[in-house]
């Protein structure tokens, strides 16, 4: 079976009221893990069958179950078949039901909307293919597929590979690039 541990060496995360210093590994109960994503203050894990949980701060709807209470523990999420997950800043990515997903934070387009609105549930990246493997990083994203490298979200320092640096609210295709 595998297990999954957490580790802090900081204050503990303002959820629930906790408090103090966290500085050992702690097994957080989980079994049969496939896939685990971690972001800033949120960590999701996704089992064989496609079960998701997640944990830790959600205050801008990172675990992707429609509301932004966090959680100390691993909170089931009910999204469908989650096949692939990934995290960026506040954002997480991911395959949901054989289509590509991202929820969370969206102030720089990470989300890949065409706004820069968040979402606290799953929402589609403009013209990302299904069968596409996603990648979050901090505040933008990334997805490469059957139409190429596309990314999106910050381009404060150039990192969608395009000029200008500005954000980027809806995928940018890179193929020519690739």
């Amino acid at each position: 079976t595998t297990e999954i541990y957490t580790l802090s060496l900081h204050d503990a995360l303002p959820i629930s009221g906790a408090v103090g210093n966290v500085n050992h590994a702690e097994d957080v109960g989980l079994s049969g893990i496939v896939d685990i994503a971690a972001g800033a203050n949120h960590t999701c894990a996704v089992n064989a069958a496609g079960a998701m949980w997640c944990w830790g701060i959600n205050d801008n709807g990172q675990f992707g179950n429609g509301n932004t209470s966090g959680s100390l523990g691993p909170q089931a999420v009910a999204l469908g078949v989650v096949e692939d997950i990934t995290a960026g800043l506040e954002h997480t990515c991911g395959t949901v039901d054989g289509q590509a997903r991202c929820w969370g934070r969206g102030a720089d387009g990470e989300l890949g909307t065409g706004t820069l609105v968040g979402s606290p549930v799953p929402v589609a990246p403009v013209g990302v293919s299904s069968n596409a493997l996603l990648t979050a990083v901090h505040n933008y994203s990334c997805a490469f597929g059957i139409d190429g490298l596309e990314c999106w979200g910050s381009n404060a320092r150039g990192q969608l590979g395009r000029d200008p640096t500005i954000v980027r609210t809806a995928p940018t295709d890179r193929k020519s690039v690739v």
